[in-house]
């Protein structure tokens, strides 16, 4: 028999738990806005829509890096991005003050090597794909258990988990036709 004090509280819980439609990273691990949001663990992947687009992302293990995927609605803009990042494997030389500086990475998705160019922001330290990966990869994605991005010299930058992953890429593909 369920008491109508805990039947309250869990109406009270589920109730808050709830996320706004403004949902984004906040800091390492929460997800959601200011007021309300939510712990996330590492390589869970979150789908943000947004006005004329969709935007999916998840934090490496240990929160050492985030990878953001995203388009505007007709896939006509697509946009991949590594923020969070402040370990050692990346190239010294693209640190430069000067914008932007480019870096091969390669995204790895069970022994499957997706090549890009990324620019090195550093007024957000940020590093963002010169030309974000297509269809293909975002299949990979949806299809695989685990992605490391690695530097030219093979490296280990981040490595995420793809829990979610399919779910991100299927509103990749709803709203981007991608």
């Amino acid at each position: 028999m369920v008491r109508p004090a805990a039947a309250a509280l869990a109406l009270v819980v589920l109730g808050t738990s709830t996320l706004p439609a403004t949902a984004q990273w906040l800091a390492v691990g929460r997800w959601g806005s200011e007021g309300n949001f939510r712990y996330v663990r590492p390589g869970t992947w979150m789908v943000e829509q947004q006005a004329g687009g969709v935007s999916i992302s998840a934090e490496g293990d240990h929160h050492e890096a985030r990878i953001e995927l995203s388009c505007d609605a007709g896939g006509s803009d697509r946009r991949l991005r590594l923020s969070g990042y402040r370990g050692d494997a990346l190239d010294e030389s693209a640190l430069a003050q000067q914008e932007p500086r480019q870096q091969a990475l390669s995204l790895v998705l069970d022994g499957r090597a997706f090549e890009l160019m990324v620019d090195y922001r550093p007024a957000t330290h940020d590093w963002l794909a010169v030309e974000a990966p297509g269809p293909e990869f975002l299949d990979a994605l949806a299809m695989g258990s685990r992605l490391e991005i690695l530097n030219k010299q093979g490296v280990r930058v981040a490595a995420v988990g793809l829990s979610g992953s399919g779910a991100a890429r299927d509103a990749v593909r709803r709203t981007c036709g991608i």
